[in-house]
């Protein structure tokens, strides 16, 4: 749980720095307490609040910050809804399609953790230990909705290798449509019928959240 309240501080940092407000008043540097309500950290309190609703906290923060267009930072006090404004968020939540910046940041990290395991890790081909926990976090919360939504940025869709996609009753259906989302046999390289590099040769490399 620390480690992702320390990544959630970095995004909110991150997405600070781009706001409107925060580069008209040249703040001096980035937030470091991340408060205090009622003895929990609001970081924190937002992420067991997202795990409840079977959301991704991340993609949750950076709505929060899109949401406001940008223009300033929501209040640490505020990166939970209120009950009376909590259908509407989710919703815009879930209508939320094209995340620019959200994608191309864990399209950076997920190039990071392979070049600093000395890896050739690829989404369309491997295992992503960081997909597959919220694909189990989407499958515990009974939201396997919500893991096809993020298909294209986050979870990167059935794998005839994961666990969870096992036990996902949504299996088919994330099957399908991730088969429709490239033009190549996605299938055979993540069995290990097709390489890399043959892939490459039909399509160019396509990365998931690029």
């Amino acid at each position: 749980m620390e480690s992702r309240c320390h990544e959630l501080l970095s995004d909110f940092n991150q997405y600070r720095a781009r706001t409107f407000h925060t580069q008209q008043v040249r703040a001096s540097g980035p937030c470091r307490d991340v408060g205090q309500k009622k003895g929990f950290p609001p970081l924190w309190a937002m992420e067991m609040w997202c795990r409840s609703q079977g959301i991704d906290s991340r993609r949750w923060l950076y709505y929060l910050f899109r949401k406001r267009k940008w223009l300033f930072a929501p209040k640490l006090e505020h990166l939970v809804p209120s009950k009376k404004n909590l259908v509407k968020a989710l919703n815009d939540y879930a209508a939320m399609t094209d995340t620019p910046g959200f994608s191309s940041a864990i399209y950076r990290e997920s190039e990071a953790i392979r070049r600093q395991a000395g890896t050739d890790c690829d989404p369309n081909r491997d295992l992503i230990a960081m997909a597959e926990e919220r694909k189990r976090i989407y499958l515990g919360n009974g939201r396997p909705d919500r893991c096809l939504e993020q298909m294209a940025t986050e979870t990167y869709g059935y794998h005839p290798k994961s666990t969870v996609c096992a036990r996902c009753l949504a299996s088919y259906e994330c099957f399908v449509r991730l088969r429709a989302l490239v033009n190549f046999d996605i299938m055979a390289l993540r069995t290990g019928e097709m390489t890399l590099q043959q892939a490459q040769v039909i399509v160019g490399r396509q990365q998931y959240g690029g």
